[in-house]
C-alpha cells in the first residue's frame, strides 16, 4: 500500500498527495524560521509570519526536495511512490572529455563534477575557489541539449565567463559569439542561441513567462547567493529546465538559506577543498594571520555594551585604526586586496591616506559604480605589475574576481559571513610565478578593556576563526596594542 504519492507538475513542482495530516507533517518538517526573521520590515509590519514553507499546504512540493521528503517520509514509517515522470533521473550519460577538444585535459575533480551533474541532474557541486569552477560550467554547457541558462551574480564574472569560453575553444574552434548571448544591464533580452549567460539581476524582473519557459537546462555559478527571493523566482519559473545545477565554493551554514537551496537544486555534494587544493599543488598554499587589535580600557569603557551598528561605526572612524591600516597598507610587499564593508565611510578614507602618506603604491578602489571595462583593465593592470593596492568591498570581490598575481588579502573591516570570508581567501589561491605563499590578513578589533565580556566584533573574529580551522587553514594569530 502507497502512503505517499509524488505526483510530477513541471521541472520546478511536484504534488504530495496522501492523507491530509501526512502532508500537514510534511509541511510542519519543511518550515523555518530564519535568523533575524523578528527584524525583517515585512514581519515589523505584520504582512509576514516569520515562515519560510517549503511544502505548501496543499502539497505542492519542490522537485529538487523529493529526495530529501522522501527520506523523512520512509523514516517516519510511510511507504513512498514517485510517479512515471521521475523515470527521467535514472538515464545516464558517459561524459568523454576529448569530445570537447580542450587545450588542457581537466583534472579529476572536474570530471567528477561534469559526470555527477549529468548523472544526478539536480545537485549543488562545491568546489573550492580557484578549482576551476568555469571549465565545469563550459563542459555542462558544450554537453547539455536544448537551451542552458547560464545565472552569475556580477558583470565582473559576466566578462570572465566570456573570456573563459573563448580560450577553452580556441583548439576546438566552437564559437562563442555564434552560440552565446551575453545579458547583462539594459541589454535586449531576446535569446536566439543555445547559451545564455546572464547577472540574474538582468533578468527577474522580465514579466513575461514564457521567456524563462525557453530554458532547457539552469547552470547557477556562486549558487550560495541563489536562496534571495529574486533567484528563487526565477529558479520557480523555469518550470521546463530539467537539468538545474548550482556550483560554489562553500555555503552558508544557516539551515534555512541551504534547504532553501536544495528545494531549487537537489542535494548538496562536495567536491574538492582548498586544502585538498593546496596539498595536491593545484593553488597557492596560504596562511591566515589574524591581528588582533588591543585597545585600552580608556577606549574600550564608552563602546563597553553599544549596539551592533553603533559598534561597526566606532570601527569605521577610528583614527588610530584608520593610521594602522594606512601604516599596514604600505608595508607590505606585492599586490595587496583590501577589502572593506562600506565604500564612501570608509574604503574611500584609507585610499586618500594612503596617498596622502607618500606612499608609493599605486592605489585602487573597485565600487559598484565601477564599469565592466574599468575593472578589467585594472585586472590586467595588477596581473602586469607590482606594488598594486586594490581596495574593495566583500560584496563585489568575494565573487568572481579572478586575479592570479595576488599575494595579500586583508580584511579590514568585520565580517560575520563565513562564505564571504572563504569565497574571499580564494582569490589570493591562484598560482603565480612571483608568489610561493598567499597571506591572509584578518584584522580583529577586541574591545573587551578589562572585563571578560566579549564585543561584538571579537564575537564575530571567533567564528572566523572557528571556520579557517575547520577549513584546516595555518593559522597565526599576533596581538598588537593600539593606543
Amino acid at each position: 500500500m502507497t502512503d505517499i504519492l509524488f505526483q510530477y507538475h513541471n521541472a520546478s513542482a511536484c504534488k504530495i498527495i496522501a492523507e491530509p495530516h501526512i502532508v500537514m507533517e510534511i509541511h510542519a518538517r519543511y518550515r523555518f524560521r530564519p535568523e533575524g526573521f523578528q527584524f525583517n520590515p515585512k514581519y515589523k509590519a505584520g504582512v509576514w509570519n516569520g515562515w519560510i514553507e517549503l511544502v505548501n499546504r496543499n502539497g505542492s512540493c519542490p522537485v529538487g526536495l523529493v529526495p530529501d521528503v522522501m527520506r523523512f517520509a520512509i523514516e517516519s514509517g510511510y511507504a513512498c511512490k514517485v510517479s512515471q515522470e521521475f523515470s527521467a533521473f535514472k538515464t545516464k550519460f558517459q561524459f568523454d572529455q576529448a569530445e570537447l577538444d580542450l587545450p588542457f585535459e581537466l583534472r579529476d575533480y572536474q570530471v567528477e563534477a561534469v559526470q555527477r551533474a549529468l548523472d544526478k541532474k539536480r545537485q549543488i557541486l562545491l568546489l573550492a575557489t580557484s578549482a576551476g569552477k568555469s571549465a565545469v560550467m563550459y563542459a555542462l554547457s558544450r554537453i547539455f541539449a536544448g537551451k542552458t541558462l547560464v545565472i552569475v551574480p556580477n558583470l565582473s564574472l559576466i566578462s570572465q565567463i566570456e573570456s573563459d569560453y573563448k580560450a577553452y575553444s580556441s583548439k576546438n574552434g566552437w564559437s562563442v559569439q555564434d552560440n552565446c548571448t551575453f545579458i547583462f544591464g539594459g541589454q535586449d533580452k531576446k535569446v536566439n542561441k543555445p547559451i545564455t549567460v546572464s547577472t540574474w539581476q538582468s533578468i527577474y524582473s522580465i514579466k513575461d513567462d514564457r521567456w524563462f519557459h525557453q530554458f532547457d537546462n539552469v547552470i547557477v555559478d556562486e549558487v550560495h547567493l541563489a536562496s534571495s527571493a529574486s533567484l528563487v523566482s526565477i529558479m520557480q519559473r523555469c518550470t521546463n529546465a530539467f537539468y538545474r545545477i548550482g556550483l560554489s565554493g562553500t555555503l552558508d551554514k544557516s539551515k534555512t538559506n541551504e534547504m532553501s537551496l536544495i528545494a531549487n537544486f537537489g542535494p548538496v555534494h562536495r567536491i574538492v577543498s582548498a586544502k585538498q587544493l593546496m596539498d595536491a599543488g593545484y593553488v597557492t598554499k596560504a596562511v591566515v594571520k589574524p591581528i588582533v587589535l588591543v585597545y585600552p580600557e580608556s577606549v574600550c569603557k564608552p563602546i563597553r555594551g553599544l549596539p551592533y551598528d553603533d559598534e561597526l561605526d566606532v570601527v569605521v572612524k577610528s583614527k588610530s585604526r584608520n593610521k594602522f591600516l594606512t601604516n599596514f597598507a604600505d608595508g607590505l610587499t606585492g599586490n595587496s586586496l583590501f577589502l572593506f564593508r562600506f565604500v564612501d565611510k570608509h574604503a574611500e578614507v584609507i585610499k586618500q591616506a594612503i596617498i596622502d602618506s607618500g606612499s608609493k603604491k599605486k592605489v585602487h578602489i573597485i565600487s559598484a559604480d565601477t564599469k565592466k571595462d574599468v575593472r578589467e583593465a585594472l585586472r590586467k593592470t595588477v596581473e602586469e605589475s607590482d606594488d598594486n593596492i586594490i581596495i574593495s568591498t566583500y560584496a563585489l570581490f568575494s565573487t568572481g574576481v579572478s586575479i592570479n598575481n595576488l599575494h595579500h588579502v586583508v580584511f579590514a573591516s568585520p565580517t560575520k559571513s563565513s562564505v564571504k570570508v572563504l569565497q574571499s581567501i580564494g582569490r589570493s589561491l591562484r598560482k603565480h610565478d612571483s608568489k610561493q605563499l598567499a597571506t591572509i590578513w584578518d584584522i580583529v578589533d577586541d574591545y573587551r578593556g578589562d572585563k571578560e565580556a566579549k564585543n561584538y566584533l571579537f564575537q564575530h573574529f571567533e567564528e572566523r576563526l572557528s571556520c579557517y580551522l575547520s577549513e584546516q587553514f595555518e593559522v597565526d594569530v599576533k596581538e598588537i596594542k593600539l593606543g
